[in-house]
């Protein structure tokens, strides 16, 4: 599962972190397995009304990957 954290500073109310992308694994024991997500600009942004858009607010924003949304034992931070 893949989460993004709200920025700090949204300019509208935002999920404190959101599920923007999942893959369903399956695995031997011992198997290791590349699993890619691609992040798009709408689930890192917001719809913006006056704009007719999707629109990404400005501010780092982290990106936590794991197994569940109790377990994101990844993360990293997106400028």
């Amino acid at each position: 599962q893949v989460y993004v954290e709200a920025p700090k500073n949204a300019p509208v109310p935002m999920a404190a972190r959101s599920l923007v992308g999942f893959e369903s694994v399956s695995l031997a024991p011992g198997e290791e397995k590349v699993v890619t997500a691609e992040l798009s600009k709408r689930a890192l942004g917001f719809w913006d009304e006056s704009k007719r858009d999707w629109t990404v607010p400005p501010g780092q924003r982290a990106i936590l990957v794991g197994f569940s949304s109790r377990d994101l034992p990844r993360r990293t931070v997106l400028k």
